[in-house]
């Protein structure tokens, strides 16, 4: 099975491929904004530490992360990472074509996506906007 759409380099790794007529597969990045496994200096680094520092500044400040921060903030750690705009709009494309090719689509993701899967503390940053994209399309199982 060859990879239909993505980006699969050191840095970037979330791909589309179809194992059988009418299913489409996507495997997303959740580390795409990261504070792990990025350069302090990259952008996607950066972003990532803004996101945090906006949402949780006991992890720059070096206390207990969880500490009286409201449990819908608390899935803003270092553990845990975001899905970056870019991918957000592959995302969108791929979905558009398999409505198009009326294609049943199954999602993958290292962190989990939805809150209902697991602790609010595990989740991707931006489950909400992720979600939301998802939801506006029926084809994904």
């Amino acid at each position: 099975v060859d990879v239909v759409s993505g980006q699969v380099t050191p840095d970037t790794l979330y791909y589309s491929f179809k194992p059988h007529a009418g299913w489409r597969f996507i495997l997303l990045d959740s580390y795409d904004l990261a504070l792990e496994g990025r350069e302090k200096t990259s952008e996607k680094y950066k972003q990532a530490q803004q996101l945090i520092d906006a949402n949780n500044p006991n992890v720059r400040n070096g206390t207990n992360w969880f500490k009286d921060i409201p449990p819908e903030r608390q899935r803003f750690v270092p553990f845990n990472g975001g899905i970056g705009a870019e991918q957000l709009h592959w995302l969108r494309s791929e979905l558009k074509e398999a409505r198009i090719e009326r294609e049943k689509v199954v999602i993958m993701s290292h962190v989990p996506l939805h809150p209902g899967a697991s602790s609010l503390k595990t989740v991707i940053w931006n489950y909400p906007e992720v979600l939301q994209l998802i939801g506006a399309f029926r084809c994904v199982s």
